[in-house]
């Protein structure tokens, strides 16, 4: 995306570069034209209106001030594209030192910028546009910021500033988990074979020895732009993007003067495919993660299309640059799971729930009524890994004709990682720590029908006892299940239409009680007052439910105090001890 909406920078005092583009427009006529060739630009034209920001969100000024590397494309004073790859500080006995910083919404330093050897050398002036592409390999976040270098104030340390015109996320696809070390406290490992420091830059076709390099990479990052007239042309725009597969998946051909490689499906903004169809300039970087050794080439990227889309660069010029990052990474290791945000809903005024999609091909484990998912969120302090209880229908989730897959968490904001999950939004990605998991689930004498369920919860505990609802009321059996849910007012209630539409269509089989301890009568449906044991007899002697018959079960999910009033009221009611489940929320 090189044509981009307006920054408003008055909350930060800096000035509006003039090279910076019209407001309001996404794409350009290049990649809108590459969209309409694969019949998406009606359905991506309104996704990434909600998605494109023109600021950082917290979450991707936490990322962009924790990765240990950044790719940038940009141009050279000749107009070249280069993508080049820079690191943070080099500290020994440290961990891997940020490259990037986010100190506003609207701005990003690149901490030291490319160093004299790389071709983006004294390249990134005031006013130049560059695309930056940061990747955290180990849990496979991606994001994107494209925008123009800013001046540096007198007596800044070097740092290259730049102004956020986009920033988006992408959707972590082809991204091999790799885990960040500082190259002063790794062994050193031999640079691949033939590659000597010998070799620089050169015009021209690639030697064998870095043909090789290419041809067992299994990441590269690849620069475009869209030029317009040149330099001084307000719509000019740059990206940096990110391609991976298994080794061998680019090619060398030609004696080293063609590298091709298949495109694979991503997030059908097409901003590679646009920016080529106007502007075939390109650069692409190759990276020996154990050596920390990067290839930099440059040339006119053609795009073939087709059954497969596959794009080759015609190499004009290439540089080696041994051993230039700072940190190296350690083998591949298996990936955790990439959910997307498909859909945000508002539950009440502090619920929020996120509806969670996978990002690539492989569907969603099974989950049962009551577990819950592990995910890592980013904030401002760090990652942050916490779990919430699935609200959804179990028996609903997966694909089934035209409904995709998803997972749903609703989250009441009441923390540090709540907080942030509550500012991100459709498009963003959540890394998930495995599959759903949990002891909190139904009894086999409740799927099977044996007899009544009780649930019972406070606040947003309903959450799991939900998902167990819908569990049951999918199975054949006919036995009664009635849900109690206790909470301070309507203002706190949640999902109210949806168990309204629930009691709707299994009327006389589920029955939902709701206590306000802050007010509400019987007239309208509601009970006032406190949860107690003697409130609790009364609900269930008027649903003829006897907890302590067998086969009958029953869930509580809520506070601890909570959760030990509930079981005491329960086992004075008969309730056997193996018969009272219990989750604290």
């Amino acid at each position: 995306m090189c044509i981009r909406d307006r920054v408003s920078t008055q909350s930060t005092g800096t000035k509006r570069s003039t090279n910076m583009p019209p407001a309001n427009v996404v794409f350009h006529k290049g990649e809108s034209a590459v969209q309409d060739r694969f019949g998406v630009r009606a359905s991506i034209e309104d996704f990434a209106a909600r998605v494109v920001r023109t600021y950082f969100t917290p979450q991707h000024s936490a990322f962009f001030s924790q990765i240990p590397f950044v790719s940038l494309a940009a141009r050279d004073s000749a107009g070249r594209v280069w993508c080049s790859l820079v690191t943070g500080q080099k500290r020994a006995g440290e961990p891997p030192q940020p490259a990037s910083i986010a100190p506003d919404e609207h701005s990003l330093h690149i901490l030291q910028p490319p160093a004299a050897g790389d071709r983006l050398h004294g390249e990134l002036l005031p006013g130049r546009p560059v695309g930056v592409v940061g990747v955290m390999l180990h849990n496979r976040r991606r994001n994107r910021v494209n925008g123009v270098v800013s001046p540096g104030e007198d007596g800044e340390d070097g740092a290259v500033r730049i102004q956020v015109v986009q920033s988006f996320g992408n959707c972590p696809q082809y991204i091999t988990v790799r885990s960040a070390v500082s190259q002063t406290d790794a062994p050193t490992q031999p640079l691949p074979v033939g590659c000597t420091e010998a070799l620089s830059e050169a015009e021209g076709g690639l030697p064998r020895a870095l043909a090789g390099v290419v041809e067992a990479s299994d990441t590269f990052f690849i620069g475009s732009g869209y030029g317009g007239n040149g330099l001084d042309d307000p719509t000019e725009g740059m990206d940096a993007s990110h391609r991976g597969g298994s080794p061998g998946f680019v090619q060398v051909s030609d004696g080293g003067t063609k590298i091709s490689f298949e495109d694979r499906p991503g997030n059908n903004h097409y901003n590679t495919l646009g920016n080529l169809a106007l502007d075939p300039r390109g650069g692409m970087a190759f990276v020996d993660w154990q050596t920390g050794s990067v290839l930099q080439v440059s040339g006119e990227i053609y795009v073939e299309f087709g059954s497969k889309t596959v794009l080759t660069m015609a190499v004009e010029a290439w540089s080696w640059l041994p051993r230039r990052m700072n940190v190296v990474f350690l083998p591949p290791s298996d990936p955790p799971t990439e959910l997307r945000i498909a859909a945000i809903s508002d539950e009440s005024h502090e619920v929020r729930s996120l509806y969670l999609q996978p990002c690539g091909k492989a569907p969603l484990a099974s989950f049962r009524g009551g577990q819950y998912l592990g995910v890592t969120v980013s904030t401002k302090s760090g990652d942050v890994s916490r779990t919430y209880s699935l609200s959804c229908d179990p028996s609903m989730a997966f694909y089934s004709h035209s409904r995709a897959s998803f997972y749903r968490i609703s989250v009441r904001r009441q923390g540090l990682a709540s907080a942030a999950l509550h500012q991100m939004v459709v498009g963003d990605v959540l890394m998930a720590a495995g599959a759903p998991m949990g002891e909190f689930v139904l009894h086999p004498d409740s799927r099977s029908g044996r007899g009544p369920t009780v649930l019972i919860a406070a606040g947003v505990g309903v959450t799991p006892v939900l998902s167990m609802a819908h569990e049951l009321l999918a199975t054949q059996n006919e036995e009664r299940v009635v849900l109690i849910h206790a909470v301070r007012d309507e203002a706190h209630l949640v999902f109210k239409q949806e168990l309204k539409k629930m009691q709707e269509d299994h009327f006389g089989r589920f029955h939902v009680v709701l206590v306000f301890s802050r007010g509400g009568s019987m007239e309208d449906g509601v009970i006032a007052g406190r949860l107690d044991a003697e409130m609790l007899k009364t609900i269930l002697g008027n649903a003829t439910v006897r907890v302590g018959d067998e086969g009958v079960h029953s869930y509580v999910c809520g506070p601890a105090g909570f959760m030990g009033a509930m079981s005491a009221a329960l086992e004075g009611l008969g309730a056997p001890e193996g018969a009272i489940h219990l989750e604290t929320f």
